[in-house]
Parts: C-alpha cells; sequence; structure tokens
C-alpha cells in the first residue's frame, strides 16, 4: 500500500475461512495495527494466527472505516507426516 506521509490510520486484517457448509467465507478474526506516514517502498505489516483450520482462507486489508485496500486468498493442507517441519514462508 502506498501513502502520503501524512497518512495516520489504524489497518485491520480480517482473517476469513470458508465454510464449506455455508459456501461463504465467514469471519474468524480482525488483527489490528496502527500505520504513521508513507515511504516510497509502500508499508509492510504483518499479523499471525493461530490454531488455523485446513481449508480456503482470506485475509482482507481495512481501514478503521472500512475500507478495502486488499486481499489475500490462500489454502491451508493438514499435515499427515509423522514429523513436522515448521517453516516460515514469506509472500513477496
Amino acid at each position: 500500500m502506498f501513502a502520503p506521509t501524512s497518512l495516520r490510520k489504524k489497518i485491520f486484517h480480517h482473517w476469513l475461512y470458508l465454510d464449506p457448509a455455508k459456501g461463504d467465507y465467514v469471519p474468524k478474526e480482525k488483527l489490528g495495527f496502527n500505520i504513521n506516514g508513507g515511504r516510497e517502498e509502500g508499508f509492510r505489516g504483518f499479523t499471525y494466527k493461530q490454531s488455523i483450520q485446513p481449508g480456503k482462507w482470506k485475509v482482507e486489508v481495512r481501514t478503521d472505516d472500512g475500507q478495502l485496500l486488499g486481499n489475500v486468498t490462500f489454502n491451508v493442507k493438514e499435515d499427515t507426516s509423522e514429523t513436522r517441519d515448521v517453516k516460515t514462508i514469506e509472500r513477496l
């Protein structure tokens, strides 16, 4: 997200899960943080969710007044292996 240096907003990541029974995304968590000012490279912000269930997910990035800034969808697959490797994956 690119913004002027005077921008001061609270940004929220809305975590939504695609409920197979409903056929629609349902809200699971809303995590927020403040951004202050802009920079040439834009902003970068992260939120983390634990105990995430397998399936299709979407995270919407919204301002405190509900304006949609962007979103990303992804699939979570269950790890059925006997040993579990924990990895952090960065989306660039």
